[in-house]
């Protein structure tokens, strides 16, 4: 049987994204930047590069954690990563997204009101 259980961390790159879809369902989505490394053998070293991923989080859940998910806030999310395929004008598109079953913060976050 196949696992899919993805754990990341990294900083937010902008405010999370919170809204009530019609049917009531809470939903927080937010985009992940965090790092990889790769040997550059031009240069004979290791080089960082940046990847985004775009997370979700559903549910109370959501509800409770949308106003500290802000900007550079540095957190831990463990989900399953999600594939979507649609059509647009004739074109296939696709994303993959991290749906968050657990979310650390691990930097100090202020909240203001």
């Amino acid at each position: 049987m196949d696992t899919n259980s993805s754990v990341l961390s990294g900083r937010i790159v902008s405010d999370a994204d919170f809204r009530i879809t019609v049917t009531g369902k809470a939903i927080c989505s937010f985009c992940l930047a965090f790092e990889d490394s790769r040997y550059d053998q031009h240069l004979n070293s290791w080089s960082s590069y940046p990847n985004y991923i775009t997370c979700l989080v559903f549910g109370e859940m959501a509800v409770r954690l949308a106003p500290i998910l802000l900007e550079d806030t540095k957190v831990r999310v463990e989900g399953r990563l999600h594939y979507s395929l649609w059509n647009r004008q004739d074109k296939n598109c696709s994303k993959i997204e991290l749906v968050a079953n657990t979310l650390n913060v691990l930097s100090d976050v202020v909240c203001t009101s």
